[in-house]
């Protein structure tokens, strides 16, 4: 019985963490895939920022590890 409680308030919390905010966005520099960094702010004025790591040509002509990101409200999506 505890162990049915459980699950279903964990599948509970999953689901309002799943539809607070989304999952991924697309990075506009190079359209890869963003997972979500943190959040800044609460309700309406809550503003979400995600990010992802890739390597660029520095200019020394090396590549360079940099971090792309970009934010979005958290309820636009």
């Amino acid at each position: 019985m505890r162990l049915t409680v459980a699950v279903a308030f964990l599948s509970l919390v999953l689901a309002v963490c799943a539809w607070a905010r989304p999952t991924y966005i697309l990075c506009p520099i190079d359209g890869a895939q963003m997972s979500f960094d943190h959040q800044v702010g609460y309700d309406e004025h809550a503003v979400c920022w995600y990010s992802h790591w890739t390597y660029e040509t520095g200019q020394d002509g090396l590549p360079a590890r940099v971090k792309h990101q970009d934010h979005v409200n958290c309820d636009e999506q």
